[in-house]
């Protein structure tokens, strides 16, 4: 495999790199981006085929309903981006995949952010991606004041071209002092048979607004054939028509 080093502009400072639509580092979260906030990509990883180019946007904000609001939708797109334990064969035909994620409430006091979407879908062909269908909810934790962190739990499934079976994944990100956030993700494999999923660990720096540096490290569920690898994402954020991190 061809060494590759990467970085990545991305929406949103207080979260890490998007390869995926609004997610911690791997899982989509149960958020989605409201209209007008813009994250283009560019991101990789030393070790194996990486992705070039990203792009995620918020279209449409959804409706009121009492505390929260109701179908919210974002859409995106990412350039070849395989999954590193995939060989060249499951990568054939694929010329960048689609995600998108309708949200079915935001977060209240009381209740978290529900997503449900989809990504990695491959075009033109489907084969060439896992095809992920998922649901995910996140929810923000404090105590006296305290912030206790964010954390992300949900489930997906496979395209039924690799593998029939539910995974589930879990998140969380911290605030830390001076302007450092703690990130981390884990998901499972779907089945022993496919070895799609792993673990992140990350710490993200916001030197400015709309500005940060991640850097972590991917521990791949394969153990036979790993895939580990560290990484580093610069993220920025653009919003049309305000004020970047409003």
């Amino acid at each position: 495999m061809t060494p590759l080093f990467g970085a990545g502009l991305v929406l949103f400072s207080a979260f890490p790199a998007w390869a995926y639509p609004t997610s911690i580092i791997s899982i989509p979260t149960g958020e989605t981006l409201s209209v007008g906030r813009l994250h283009f990509g560019l991101y990789g990883y030393p070790v194996g085929p990486s992705g070039d180019f990203s792009f995620n946007t918020g279209l449409f904000d959804g409706f009121q309903a009492g505390e929260t609001k109701i179908g919210s939708l974002e859409f995106g797109f990412d350039s070849n981006y395989p999954q590193l334990d995939y060989d060249e064969s499951m990568q054939k035909g694929l010329a960048f995949s689609l995600s998108a994620k309708l949200g079915l409430m935001t977060e209240t006091d009381s209740l978290p952010a529900i997503g449900l979407g989809f990504y990695y879908l491959g075009v033109p062909s489907l084969n060439g991606t896992p095809n992920l269908s998922y649901l995910s909810m996140t929810k923000s934790i404090q105590s006296s004041g305290i912030d206790l962190g964010t954390y992300t739990a949900g489930l997906y499934r496979v395209s039924p071209l690799i593998d029939e079976s539910l995974g589930f994944w879990a998140g969380v990100t911290h605030e830390l002092p001076f302007n450092l956030s703690l990130l981390g993700d884990f998901t499972s494999s779907a089945s022993p048979a496919n070895s799609y999923g792993g673990s992140n660990v990350a710490l993200c720096l916001t030197p400015f607004d709309a500005f940060s540096i991640t850097s972590g490290y991917y521990l791949s569920n394969n153990r036979e054939e790993p895939g580990d690898a560290a990484f580093l994402f610069l993220d920025y954020e653009i919003a049309l028509g305000g004020k970047a991190g409003e």
